[in-house]
């Protein structure tokens, strides 16, 4: 089991250091997208391609 949750002001500073990749709501994404394709469609929205993102913690 684990726990994910936040600090007091943790979010709001990870968004200051641009941790967070953030778009417009696009209604497509949520209701026509299947779930499962989902992150991948987000991230090429994005104009990133999912596959040079980096997944593990460290420097890169």
């Amino acid at each position: 089991m684990g726990y994910a949750g936040w600090g007091p002001g943790q979010l709001d500073a990870e968004l200051r250091e641009s941790a967070w990749l953030i778009m417009q709501i696009e209604l497509d994404l949520i209701f026509e997208v299947p779930p499962a394709n989902m992150w991948e469609t987000a991230i090429r929205r994005l104009g990133a391609e999912p596959g040079s993102l980096q997944m593990s913690p460290g420097v890169h």
